[in-house]
């Protein structure tokens, strides 16, 4: 009867069920909450000594075309690569969010966030490094860049590769134009490159044959070369633990015992 004392005594009447049912709710509805949890990922960065969660945007990965788009469809979200730089995989995560990146001074941090891009595939982010690389090329780097390059490349452009128009070219296209270049460079800067002395000595056999090899080398004389390979042929001994004979330093350096031209050294 409450409502009816309410009417005759002129005051309005407020029901509380359907005065409850009018009010928006307080809180979001389950379905609601339901999304926001899935509306991002955590990947897991397996470490030697811990492990490094990285939170990423679901959407994004899912958009972005690259093996981690395939790794959250697959519900895997644990990255065992080895070696894997945490803070250089947060880097890939944000340019696939933000399609922007900020590069460090130091060119392997660089390097190593390209073989990321290279190892899940992010199109993109290759291009934006081999551009950042090519930009910073010096006789104290560009044997470190060749290094990767030859890793990374599927197919390593020894000559010029096919000129087109930069934004008509494709990822591989941009590097192996970069490991072409890196090769330019030490034709050109030959003699300051190979002063850098531990960088040479570090090269695998094949490296080091790729650019003792080439006609286009500009060096002052060929005792640059005699030398080079005296010194990689000792490390290259050491390396496999033999003794540095001289038997064993012309077994090392195989075919490259004939690079040098050797009438032509003073």
């Amino acid at each position: 009867h409450l409502k009816e004392n309410c009417e005759i005594m002129g005051k309005p009447f407020y029901d509380q069920k359907q005065d409850a049912a009018a009010q928006p709710p307080s809180a979001p509805p389950l379905s609601e909450l339901s999304q926001n949890e899935t509306s991002y990922v955590d990947f897991i960065v397996l470490g030697n000594k811990e492990n490094y969660s990285i939170r990423a945007d679901k959407l994004s990965i899912l958009n972005s075309n690259t093996e981690l788009a395939k790794m959250v469809r697959a519900d895997k979200f644990t990255i065992n690569h080895t070696p894997i730089d945490a803070i250089n995989f947060e880097s890939l995560i944000r340019f696939i969010e933000t399609k922007f990146i900020r590069f460090s001074d130091d060119i392997k941090s660089t390097l190593n966030i390209l073989e990321l891009a290279s190892v899940f595939q992010c199109r993109e982010l290759e291009i934006v490094c081999v551009k950042e690389l090519d930009m910073k090329l010096n006789a104290d780097n560009v044997v470190d860049i060749f290094k990767a390059l030859r890793y990374i490349c599927t197919s390593t452009a020894v000559t010029r590769p096919p000129q087109k128009s930069q934004d008509k070219m494709t990822a591989e296209e941009h590097l192996n134009a970069l490991f072409y270049n890196t090769l330019q460079f030490i034709d050109q800067n030959a003699e300051d490159v190979f002063k850098n002395t531990e960088n040479m000595l570090s090269l695998r056999f094949e490296e080091l044959e790729i650019i003792i090899k080439r006609d286009a080398l500009q060096i002052p004389s060929e005792t640059i070369i005699f030398d080079l390979l005296a010194d990689w042929s000792s490390r290259e001994c050491e390396r496999k633990k033999i003794e540095p004979s001289e038997e064993n330093r012309w077994r090392v350096l195989g075919g490259l015992v004939f690079a040098p031209r050797y009438l032509n050294m003073k």
